[in-house]
């Protein structure tokens, strides 16, 4: 078994790439906008506000602008280990091997 964990991170600097990071979790994730918007206790018309960057006024907006001002990004990481190919497993072992 591999002993290096797979990690999904990207960082973010702006509340489009937050907006794009979440759509693209969700696409992968199977849910709809209705249901992810029912499951995090927000307005589906906010979250569409999100994932599509609006919102520059939103408390996000403001954490997003703090942290460029400090010239920081947040990472968003997947909080479970994703579902790797063979071949990905693979070169995981023998990076693994050689480290």
């Amino acid at each position: 078994m591999c002993k290096y964990r797979y990690i999904m991170a990207r960082s973010i600097d702006s509340v489009p790439r937050l907006g794009t990071a979440i759509r693209d979790a969700r696409a992968r994730s199977g849910m709809t906008q209705e249901a992810l918007a029912h499951a995090a206790g927000v307005s589906r018309r906010w979250l569409i506000n999100l994932e599509t960057g609006r919102g520059e006024r939103s408390e996000i907006a403001m954490v997003m602008a703090t942290a460029r001002a400090l010239g920081l990004s947040l990472v968003l990481a997947s909080a479970s280990e994703p579902e790797l190919t063979d071949t990905e497993r693979e070169l995981l072992e023998l990076y693994a091997e050689d480290g």
